[in-house]
């Protein structure tokens, strides 16, 4: 469906990212995948990363050195050709291409203002059917030097995908954080709506919500900025603040364009640390911490992110 040309596959059982290697590298894993990924992405190659994972990746970013571009579209665009035309001189052998290809990606790096640990980023918005067919959210964005490789591979699986600059993609980061971590908890909660159904009968308990975690994710962003990451994040931060309705208009219409889609429990659970848990420990949310014990979440998940015992309502 999306082409043969992405090359070798990377498994637990096949091993390491090959150094010397070119273009991007697709990870597509759970979260709890991600320090292995690493291990296995020699330095010089981290910078190909493309990750297309759910959650709040911001700290795990920070922690492992790496980071989401704060450059403009027009930069991310002269990166990522420029990285591909240094792929594609490389590709007969090593040598003179491959010098030729590290000085392009250099140069375009310098005029984003990017470090070597700059990665692509992508919210994906999608929703997969048990017979493997995809249903388009319409909201998908990458971020970064491999961004427009994401967006021509993607849209041969029928999934749009826009490529955008830093400050929009930390916008798009913070709205999918928001649609992945309230819509499945509505869903348990409401016996297994789908979220077609919770946003026609329950777009207040979504604004609610919106209007309580998305203060803290702002606090976040600018945090973010003030340590060095760049004005990127700052501007993400005024933009969604200032619109904060459009934030709902925005979960509201995804989830009207996947209609029947019911949120897998399970999943949330599993990617918990990354979803909910991210936002339980950015500070008190009462109202999330009801819809949580609504949902049924395990109380020993609950306390493991500050949570006490018995909390209600």
């Amino acid at each position: 469906m999306l082409g043969e040309e992405l090359g070798t596959v990377v498994t637990r059982q096949s091993g390491a990212v090959d150094p010397h290697g070119q273009g991007p590298i697709y990870v597509c894993t759970t979260n709890d995948a991600l320090d292995w990924v690493l291990e296995q992405t020699p330095r010089s190659r981290r910078r190909d990363l493309v990750l297309f994972q759910n959650g709040w990746l911001v700290p795990w970013l920070g922690q492992n050195s790496l980071r989401l571009g704060g450059g403009s579209v027009a930069a991310a665009e002269a990166e990522g050709q420029a990285a591909a035309s240094g792929s594609e001189a490389a590709a007969p052998g090593a040598g003179d291409g491959a010098a030729t290809a590290d000085a392009d990606a250099d140069a375009a790096a310098s005029v984003a203002g990017a470090g070597g640990d700059e990665i692509t980023l992508v919210a994906l918005y999608m929703a997969a059917g048990p017979d493997g067919t995809a249903t388009d959210g319409l909201r998908t964005v990458a971020s970064g030097r491999w961004a427009q490789h994401v967006s021509h591979t993607l849209s041969r699986g029928g999934v749009r995908c826009r490529a955008v600059g830093g400050a929009d993609m930390y916008g798009a980061v913070v709205e999918k954080l928001l649609w992945a971590s309230v819509f499945w908890m509505m869903s348990a909660a409401l016996g297994g709506m789908n979220v077609g159904d919770i946003v026609t009968g329950h777009r207040g308990d979504v604004a609610a919500l919106t209007a309580e975690l998305l203060p803290p994710l702002c606090r976040q962003l600018r945090g973010i900025a003030a340590a060095g990451a760049g004005p990127a994040a700052a501007e993400a931060a005024a933009a969604l603040e200032a619109g904060s309705e459009l934030v709902v208009d925005a979960l509201v219409e995804y989830s009207l364009s996947i209609s029947s889609a019911v949120p897998s429990r399970d999943m949330a659970l599993a990617e918990f640390r990354w979803r909910n848990g991210a936002l339980l420990g950015m500070g008190p949310t009462p109202l999330h911490v009801s819809w949580l014990l609504r949902a049924g979440v395990p109380a020993e998940l609950l306390e493991a992110h500050g949570v006490a015992a018995g909390a209600g309502p």
